[in-house]
């Protein structure tokens, strides 16, 4: 029932985004949508909108300079009903297909994300692509920053998040992705968190963690450590550094790579258990205490020891910070579908508080290597 819901939206999103707009309305007579914003303000949805200043963009030097958008907003009982709002308003049909990002508020998701999956999805067009994220507060102000005057702020603040998330202190989340946890009936969902920037600079948007949900109820946002151990264990770290300070080495300073994580889920006299194992490479870019001068096999084997630890320990927070949140989102119950339909079955009810009780534990054997050693060490 929860896949042919979710397969009916699919649909619903292409007919409304591809069938029953005005295909023969010029581009010029759209509002091209770049950013989305999506709170609850009186008991109304409010919708703001970042589109294109298309006369601005063509007028030949200004053009390379400055910001290329403007903000529209407008009001509804519902998302759908709010953005047709905010079109009437600007007079011009509103074109989605080019949408970089939509920003839902806290107050929005606070109650119930559920209830408003649906208007969600047909909000940020039929494109799989498109990014969710949380507002810190208002998602108005996040799509009204500036982003120091980029020439398109949400098309800025949507490659923040890309590379932030290469780097393992963001995620980024699709609608695909959405869609594909809600089609689970145990995985949870997890969102990028936005804030409108400090006291002194607030037209720039930050990136403020990220936030879990257990079913559909936001419970905790994960701090720097918590998120980069989460980013190890869901193999989404592409590049960055590690750094941490150690008392024999100082301030340690690490470049990933390659990172490559196993999930094991098992059952051993009735007991779900969880093995996880993370495998990876990193290059030395800097020790504080003479690592370079002083380079033997002993000194590289401490130094791999001390930061497997290191990883040991990040993946072990975000373990904490989720399971015993009862959220699941690393697809645990997805897995034991696999390896035990029995014991998945009888728990999947009741699986957010089931996930609480699991045992858990990480091994890290990524290896350390020197820049100007290419051998891989034993």
């Amino acid at each position: 029932m929860k896949k042919l819901k979710i397969i009916s939206l699919v649909f619903i999103l292409c007919v409304m985004f591809c069938g029953c707009r005005n295909s023969n309305l010029s581009i010029s007579n759209r509002d091209i949508v770049q950013g989305v914003g999506i709170d609850t303000e009186n008991g109304k949805t409010k919708v703001t909108v970042q589109a294109l200043d298309l006369i601005r963009e063509n007028s030949g030097a200004d053009s390379l300079s400055g910001n290329l958008t403007y903000i529209i907003t407008g009001y509804g009982y519902d998302i759908t009903s709010a953005v047709s709002s905010a079109s009437k308003r600007a007079s011009k049909d509103m074109l989605l297909g080019q949408n970089k990002i939509v920003v839902l508020s806290k107050e929005t998701v606070k109650e119930d994300l559920k209830k408003n999956i649906d208007y969600l999805l047909r909000a940020v067009d039929s494109r799989g692509d498109v990014l969710i994220a949380l507002a810190e507060k208002d998602a108005s102000d996040i799509i009204k920053c500036t982003q120091n005057d980029a020439l398109v702020p949400a098309e800025s603040i949507s490659k923040s998040i890309y590379l932030a998330n290469e780097k393992g202190y963001t995620c980024k989340v699709s609608v695909k992705d959405l869609v594909n946890a809600y089609s689970n009936e145990t995985d949870d969902i997890f969102l990028p968190v936005l804030s409108s920037g400090t006291e002194k600079e607030k037209s720039v948007c930050e990136i403020n963690g990220v936030a879990i949900f257990s079913k559909d109820k936001a419970v905790k946002v994960l701090n720097d450590e918590e998120t980069r151990g989460m980013m190890f264990l869901k193999n989404k770290l592409k590049d960055g550094d590690l750094s941490f300070y150690n008392e024999d080495f100082g301030n340690v300073s690490l470049e990933l790579i390659e990172s490559s994580p196993k999930q094991k889920v098992f059952v051993k006299d009735g007991k779900v258990f969880v093995e996880f194992t993370v495998k990876g490479k990193y290059f030395v870019n800097e020790v504080e205490k003479g690592l370079v001068t002083d380079v033997t096999d002993k000194v590289i084997e401490k130094l791999q020891k001390v930061t497997n630890e290191k990883i040991e320990t990040l993946c072990k927070m975000a373990l904490n910070a989720t399971y015993k949140n009862g959220c699941d989102v690393f697809q645990t119950g997805r897995k034991l579908s696999f390896s035990d339909r029995k014991i998945y079955d009888t728990h999947k009810d009741n699986w957010n508080e089931f996930v609480k009780s699991i045992d858990f534990s990480v091994k890290s054997e990524c290896e350390v290597i020197m820049i100007n050693d290419n051998s891989i060490k034993e």
